[in-house]
């Protein structure tokens, strides 16, 4: 984090300094305050009430006719409800781009999101989520890695896409340790040469659709024990094939997404298992103003998952514990995700309910938030999730994180 922050400085100082004595025409900068009041944290054991304030910039640079540079970054303060006040900065992308005739090449950090299916997207194994950030968008979770990438035409429609990944920045979760243990982060960050995925995707025609292949360390984490008392997080590698495609029929929009996670030594209680996921739904427009998705979910988990299997008592609480952050409590997964959005007084408000279900497991998530655009540049907002699940479920881990906001946007 101390590294990002550092890049993230350094990056937002440059574009603004460039900002002001660049030529208009080259150079184009963006910014954007966020302010925001939360009713606590998103770890594991809230804390108290939360006041965000959120500095965002952004540029887009020509340096020539196939060159382009582009920046994103954001400065963050947090202020409790107690006095206690804190502070992180992260470059989210800083990349550059040439191209020429139809072929890409993109080096940097960037923000890379695969998969057609509605915001839960099995094949999307290239971007860290920090799911502890207090911020309201789920895309503003997301955060760029280092790599090179190149595309390769292949028809008018299609296009190979070649990805090296070397820096490698894992997912961040909230995650807590069990009473009288102490669970400590493991390495986060650092340089791993050896990552890297393609992609073979089809856009533009009647029926859009990719496959795509990554080898390389999983950005969830999972769980070791150092000592009775003593947990880390770690991070193995895993094999993702994947595929996804998106039609429409009438005024039906259609999409399906499956991958399989391939990981090795799933046996072990400090792992979790192989995995097969599959999404499949659509969305429609009611009227002029509503839209529902509705999606079938199922995850199919190889192997035993009962942490009974290992004789080691320490095994069985490190192999529940990876059962519920991997979502791997049951060997079948069933669910289905619904959402229903709303927008009017010519498009300034929007408002949008959502829900994720596994009604086997008694488990879900319902989410809800709304915006009013006051002018072009001023926007409010405000939200809430609402976690529910037994206390040795993947979503009942998460309870005490349930939380709700409101908050002013100025900019974009």
């Amino acid at each position: 984090m101390v590294q990002s922050g550092r890049l993230g400085l350094a990056v937002l100082a440059l574009c603004t300094a460039v900002a002001a004595h660049a030529d208009e025409t080259a150079l184009d900068v963006d910014y954007s305050l966020r302010l925001a009041y939360f009713s606590h944290d998103r770890l594991p054991t809230p804390g108290p009430a939360q006041s965000i304030s959120s500095l965002w910039l952004r540029s887009n640079m020509t340096l020539s006719t196939d060159v382009k540079l582009y920046t994103e970054g954001w400065l963050l303060a947090v202020a409790d409800g107690q006095g206690d006040t804190g502070s992180r900065a992260d470059l989210r992308e800083g990349w550059l781009s040439w191209s020429q005739n139809d072929l890409d090449f993109k080096v940097g950090r960037r923000i890379v999101v695969w998969g057609r299916a509605d915001k839960i997207n099995p094949t999307d194994q290239i971007t860290p989520i920090d799911h502890t950030l207090l911020f309201s968008s789920d895309d503003d979770h997301r955060s760029g890695s280092f790599m090179t990438a190149v595309g390769v035409p292949v028809t008018r429609t299609s296009k190979l896409e070649l990805l090296w990944l070397p820096e490698f920045r894992p997912h961040r979760l909230r995650l807590a340790a069990a009473p009288g243990t102490t669970l400590q982060d493991g390495p986060q960050e650092g340089w791993v040469p050896t990552q890297a995925a393609i992609r073979y995707d089809n856009s533009g025609s009647s029926i859009d659709w990719s496959v795509s292949y990554f080898n390389g360390l999983d950005r969830m984490p999972e769980i070791t024990a150092l000592s009775p008392t003593l947990f880390q997080q770690q991070h193995h590698r895993i094999q993702t094939l994947g595929a996804d495609v998106a039609t429409t029929v009438g005024a039906l929009g259609l999409r399906g997404e499956v991958a399989y996670t391939a990981v090795a030594h799933g046996d072990q209680a400090d792992r979790k298992h192989s995995f097969l996921h599959i999404v499949a739904g659509g969305d429609t427009d009611v009227t002029e103003s509503i839209n529902v998705n509705i999606q079938a979910l199922f995850k199919h988990v190889m192997g035993d998952l009962s942490p009974a299997r290992f004789a080691n008592p320490l095994d069985q609480v490190v192999a529940l514990q990876n059962n519920i952050i991997s979502e791997q409590t049951s060997r079948d997964r069933y669910g289905f995700s619904a959402r229903i959005g709303w927008h009017g007084f010519n498009d300034t408000a929007t408002c949008e309910l959502s829900a994720l279900v596994y009604p086997q497991l008694n488990e879900s998530l319902l989410r809800g938030k709304a915006s009013y655009a006051f002018t072009d540049t001023i926007q409010g907002f405000a939200g809430f999730d609402l976690f529910n699940g037994d206390s040795e479920s993947s979503f009942g881990a998460l309870r005490k994180t349930s939380l709700g906001y409101v908050g002013v946007r100025v900019g974009y």
